[in-house]
């Protein structure tokens, strides 16, 4: 909600649907690891996880199916970074 602030930050928080973040992001994510980000930003407590074992499972099975190496994690938070403090300055 980066254009949202003050009440309507407040009400499209509460209401809005949220964005997948491959859609966000530009960059293509594993649809188990969006259903699980999307289920984890659910409005309601019982469309969200039922708790952080439930996310963890979740977590190692992705892992094996998608693995993912240190380097490859490295890169794409350096590039995150940039990304957001290109944003910051913008709205600044």
């Amino acid at each position: 909600f980066h254009d949202a602030s003050g009440d309507d930050l407040q009400l499209r928080i509460v209401h809005a649907q949220v964005e997948p973040p491959s859609q966000v992001s530009g960059q293509p994510l594993p649809p188990a690891l969006e259903a699980l980000v999307l289920r984890c930003l659910g409005k309601q407590p019982l469309e969200r996880p039922a708790s952080m074992a439930e996310v963890m499972v979740t977590l190692e099975q992705l892992a094996l199916s998608h693995p993912w190496s240190q380097r490859e994690a490295e890169r794409w938070w350096q590039g995150y970074r940039c990304e957001a403090a290109n944003d910051t300055q913008e709205r600044t």
